[in-house]
């Protein structure tokens, strides 16, 4: 899922802060109490008063529920919300999001990918992922809602008045407030506004040197409202000897917070061991942002089954006639054959 980020690259002191905080590989989760919506997270709470007359008509000791209602209620006033924007044009279009958070067509739009972006947090699966709902009325937060998580975030964290429509917001909500490392390889694009100055387009193409990033220049159509999204650079890693294309395919990754997982179908005839660690070191420049555990297979028919476990007797036949070997993050200079015999 790709989502963007709109920018304004201001200056104080000579000093721009949201492009320190790109070529940093950082982004800023706000506390709710700066966010730009003056009625941010508010929700009509009608908990306390389901639980009294639980409690008066089947004489029930609610008094455990009423605390933990409390706790959660301090926990989301304490989280850290980064708000990005979603497009269906495929990119970062929105001429109102430009104006208000891009200083008018003179800062960037950054494209990130979502599950990138929360992968160095100690608990990428406690970063909670939320598209706000736009409704004319506040929301009724009830004891009904507690069996669903997702439901009580969205009215608790993700539900704004229709005037905010137009921004196709989605929210990472974070446990607490301030700025977030991310894995590199999150950053897929940067939009730069027509209207940026020389010297910001400079700092941006020259510090994004050496990543797969591609930039993006926005150009106001002739004779049109609309802009078009015009490809200036595709910056690539600088890769001697570059593998090619048609010698593998990433048939699925599954990254981790501190290590990559890459499944790859190996359309090569050598396979010794000199020349399949060859291949897999190179791979690894190529693709690896962190630590990375590469396994090879000689068919895609692996691929329903490469996440699945336990597998089953027929599965792991599968998976014994078509897996070639792997190489381990632990000992990235050995090449493992016959994992499942």
């Amino acid at each position: 899922m790709i989502a963007f980020k709109y920018r304004a690259c201001k200056e104080v002191d000579g000093i721009s802060r949201d492009i320190d905080m790109l070529l940093a590989d950082q982004v800023y989760a706000s506390p709710l109490d700066k966010l730009n919506d003056c009625f941010e997270g508010r929700y009509t709470d009608s908990v306390d008063k389901q639980l009294d007359i639980l409690a008066a008509t089947f004489h029930y000791d609610v008094s455990a529920i009423k605390t933990q209602w409390k706790d959660l209620k301090k926990t989301v006033e304490g989280v850290g919300v980064y708000s990005l924007s979603l497009s269906d044009e495929g990119y970062p279009n929105n001429k109102l999001l430009w104006s208000l958070y891009a200083g008018e067509y003179s800062g960037f739009c950054a494209a990130y990918d979502i599950d990138k972006l929360i992968q160095n947090e100690q608990f990428p699966w406690l970063v909670n992922r939320v598209t706000v709902n736009c409704q004319e009325n506040v929301p009724i937060v009830d004891a009904t809602d507690f069996s669903s998580e997702v439901l009580l975030l969205q009215k608790m964290l993700g539900t704004k008045g229709l005037d905010w429509e137009r921004e196709k917001e989605f929210r990472l909500v974070y446990d607490n407030p301030g700025v977030k490392t991310y894995n590199r390889a999150a950053l897929k694009a940067v939009f730069l506004g027509f209207r940026m100055n020389d010297a910001h387009k400079h700092r941006i193409i020259d510090g994004l040197q050496g990543r797969n990033v591609d930039i993006y220049e926005m150009d106001p159509m002739t004779g049109s409202y609309d802009f078009n999204a015009d490809l200036k650079f595709s910056l690539r890693r600088n890769i001697e000897n570059a593998l090619r294309e048609d010698e593998y395919e990433i048939i699925d990754t599954n990254h981790q917070q501190k290590v990559e997982n890459f499944y790859v179908l190996y359309k090569g005839t050598d396979k010794t061991e000199e020349k399949l660690t060859s291949f897999i070191k190179k791979f690894r420049e190529m693709y690896a942002s962190m630590d990375a555990n590469v396994e090879l297979f000689d068919s895609v028919v692996v691929k329903p089954i490469l996440k699945k476990y336990p597998l089953n007797s027929e599965e792991i036949k599968i998976m014994r006639e078509h897996s070639i070997g792997m190489s381990t993050f632990v000992a990235p200079e050995f090449f493992w054959r016959g994992i499942f015999d």
